[in-house]
């Protein structure tokens, strides 16, 4: 009876931790390769949390080291969630958590009562609980009253002593206080309509917050200057966002130029787009841009 050998693909370069060579057997699995671990855990949990403690207790962490403190990172912040709100996160949220911790700015699109504010408010709690600023934009006063007075409710949850500052147009007080807030940059969250937003943004701009959260105000989005304005408080300069603007539209005109077959037109533009991406790059490093969220149904 003749044997089969079963053949093994091997990998360069792919294994997570060191990028070398990896077999396909690690790979399905998600492990590093046999020389990072060589004795994977023996009750066969692969979560990624126990693959960066065995790393690192081998001394052998290197780039799962992001992975690793990732999952550590979102294992504490959904502790902490579950303190202040008495929920766990639900599985949407557990996915836009991942991508909140990482500091990435995106746009999270989902119908009402899935828990985008909810998430968003502690997260924004969570920040200031790491000394971080945030800047929360909702669109009218009612809104502007109700996220205020849910963070005041979840930081005394937290146990937190924060600096919530809101403006609520009918309370005498209410303006003065913003504007103190945002004069002297001494605020933990700042919660406003967007069209104090738009009329105050160089200033808010100065308080360089390190979050800033449109939730629902469809209305920014509609209008360039709004997102301009938006853009400048988050912390890119306008001559950042003006070059990123002619770039889109560039990229725009070389498709136009393909289609029609004008294949010189279309690589001279290509030109033109890597001048102004080297540009972005270089406008992009005089700041340190922070994370913008946009929530909407």
């Amino acid at each position: 009876m003749i044997g089969v050998q079963r053949l093994v693909a091997i990998y360069q370069h792919l294994c997570p931790n060191c990028r070398g060579d990896i077999d396909e057997d690690r790979l399905e699995h998600k492990l590093p390769c046999r020389e990072c671990l060589p004795s994977p855990p023996n009750n066969k949990c692969y979560d990624k949390k126990t693959i960066g403690e065995l790393l690192k207790k081998n001394r052998r962490l290197k780039g799962y080291r992001l992975i690793y403190e990732l999952e550590v990172k979102l294992e504490e912040f959904q502790q902490f969630f579950k303190s202040v709100t008495g929920n766990s996160l639900w599985p949407a949220q557990r996915l836009w958590a991942k991508r909140l911790l990482q500091g990435e700015s995106f746009a999270i699109i989902a119908p009402t009562g899935v828990g985008k504010t909810t998430l968003l408010e502690t997260y924004s709690l969570w920040l200031a609980g790491l000394h971080l600023r945030t800047y929360y934009v909702v669109p009218t006063q009612n809104l502007v009253e109700q996220v205020y007075n849910k963070l005041l409710t979840l930081a005394k949850k937290a146990n937190y002593d924060l600096k919530i500052a809101a403006y609520i147009s009918y309370r005498k007080t209410s303006r003065r206080e913003v504007m103190e807030a945002l004069n002297n940059a001494d605020y933990d969250i700042l919660i406003t309509t967007s069209h104090f937003m738009l009329k105050y943004y160089k200033l808010i701009a100065s308080t360089s917050p390190e979050l800033v959260v449109v939730d629902d105000v469809d209305a920014v989005l509609r209008s360039p200057k709004s997102v301009v304005k938006t853009l400048n408080i988050v912390g890119f300069t306008e001559e950042a966002v003006k070059l990123a603007i002619d770039i889109e539209r560039l990229r725009i005109d070389a498709l136009a130029a393909l289609a029609r077959g004008r294949r010189k037109q279309a690589e001279k533009i290509y030109e033109r787009i890597v001048e102004l991406e080297t540009k972005l790059a270089d406008e992009l490093l005089k700041s340190s841009p922070g994370q913008l969220i946009i929530a909407s149904a």
